[in-house]
Parts: C-alpha cells; structure tokens; sequence
C-alpha cells in the first residue's frame, strides 16, 4: 500500500497552492450489490471535514473508517459519520488526509486550540499534550506519506526528521509532532491501524 501511495504522491504536481484546500478532495468508494456485483456506491466529497479556526489552514479530510475487523462485503454505513473517536480501536481503522498549513507569525492560542479540537476531532485532540498540542501520542501504527510539500517529524528528545514529497512513516505508537516550518503546506495521507498495548492497558 505504501508502495502505491508513493507513488501517487509523485505523480502529483510538486507546487500545491497555498490557497487551494484539500476539503473538496474527491472519495470514491465502492461495494456490492445483493447479487455480488462490484458497484460505486459513493462518489464525491467526504461528508465529514474538520477545519479549525484557531489555526487557519488546518484540515482533516475523513476518507474511511472501520472498527475491528472489517467482514465482506461491507456494510453500506459511512462511519466517518458517525465515530466518536478519530483513533480506532483495536483492529480498527482510520484512514485520512492531513493538510498542514504554513508557518505563520500568527499568534496561535494553544488552549483555544485544544478546546475547538475536543470538539471537532474527539479522540485525537485527546492525545495531544497540554505542554505542547503538536505532541501527541496515540494507541496505533500510523502508516503515513507526504502528499505534496515538506514536514519534519519530531519524537523524543527534540530528535528531528525531514520529510518530502514521497516520504513514509511508520509510526509505531510512538509519542511524536509534525511540525511545518515552511511557507507552503504540506499535505499527508494517513492510515491508522488501532493497536493493544501491552498487558492490555490503554493510554488515557
């Protein structure tokens, strides 16, 4: 999967406009009729967009989502619509399009923030660290890839990073930031596979 979605990435065009926003991201989905054929069963934007106005340029385009094991054929329900947390469970999945805006001289609000995230991506706002919000730490493997623009990972110990269009991560649980110190945004796919931690404790 990986393999594919570098891919992709490099076949997009290297200069993706400050102004222009992931939101209207095309979703096609497909599924099965009662006899088994493969149909199209939705085609357009993804009903469920997070934006935030304590940090313009934010946003977070739910593509899919399962919870546990998936069983085919799949049921015709969108649960981007209606999870309660961005995180899934164990054996569940999340699978969304990040767009991180640009470095600003903006004041940024970090509480503020914090409070509108709660709201608007329960479960992932959790996560991250009162000290530092672009800190976070979530019970998962994350598969990530750079879409468009440039990001650097930070995790512990200020340990840095540089990623570009085509890079993957494998986030392994791990406590960690993304952080743009660019002027463009940079734009990342992500497929969060929910994980057990051992002796079956959660993060809270």
């Amino acid at each position: 999967m990986l393999t594919w979605l570098t891919a992709c990435a490099r076949k997009i065009d290297d200069s993706w406009s400050q102004s222009e926003s992931i939101t209207t991201l095309r979703r096609v989905v497909t599924g099965r009729t009662g006899a088994g054929k493969a149909i199209i069963v939705q085609n357009g934007v993804s009903p469920r967009v997070v934006t935030t106005e304590t940090l313009p340029g934010l946003a977070l385009v739910e593509v899919w989502a399962t919870d546990a094991i998936p069983t085919l054929p799949i049921a015709p329900v969108d649960l981007t619509t209606t999870m309660k947390s961005f995180v899934p469970d164990p054996g569940g999945t999340r699978f969304r399009i990040v767009q991180f805006p640009g470095a600003s001289d903006r004041a940024f609000d970090q509480e503020a923030f914090r409070r509108e995230y709660l709201i608007k991506a329960p479960g992932l706002a959790e996560a991250m660290e009162r000290q530092d919000s672009g800190m976070h730490t979530t019970d998962s493997v994350d598969y990530g890839v750079v879409i468009s623009g440039e990001i650097t990972l930070e995790v512990d110990d200020g340990a840095t990073v540089h990623l570009k269009q085509g890079d993957c991560v494998v986030q392994n649980g791990t406590r960690h930031a993304w952080r743009n110190n660019h002027a463009t945004p940079c734009v990342m796919a992500f497929v969060l596979v929910g994980a057990a931690r051992e002796n079956g404790s959660r993060l809270p």
